[in-house]
């Protein structure tokens, strides 16, 4: 992984001053039969963000894919939304991809974890 953030990194530069990146990946090598599959994360500084993607990529059956969300911290803490504003991305990039929906991936909410909602 560190030599695919690196090739990310060149691609798109500004990806080198995010505060925060974190990853998860699920391969299955074509080698291998059966259930073998190999995966991993990165909590990348945020402490449960790479377990959670991890999380999503199996939720969603997904395989053969490596999953980066970059956080830029703005100065504004975003408590507990920030875990919603990452699964919402980390799902809107595996739908982009092809990875959820047609593909044969569960139906995945957003925030695969169970919490507890605010009242207004």
């Amino acid at each position: 992984m560190p030599q695919f953030l690196a090739h990310l990194h060149d691609i798109e530069p500004r990806t080198r001053r995010a505060s925060h990146a974190m990853y998860a990946w699920r391969l299955r090598p074509p080698s291998t039969s059966g259930s073998s599959l190999l995966y991993g994360s990165s909590n990348g500084g945020e402490a449960g963000a790479g377990e959670r993607l991890e999380r999503l990529l199996e939720l969603g059956h997904c395989e053969n894919v490596a999953l980066v969300v970059f956080r830029w911290y703005g100065g504004v803490k975003l408590g507990s939304d920030r875990w919603r504003c990452i699964s919402s991305v980390a799902k809107e990039a595996l739908e982009r991809g092809g990875y959820l929906g047609s593909r044969g991936g569960a139906n995945v909410q957003a925030d695969s974890s169970p919490g507890r909602k605010k009242r207004r």
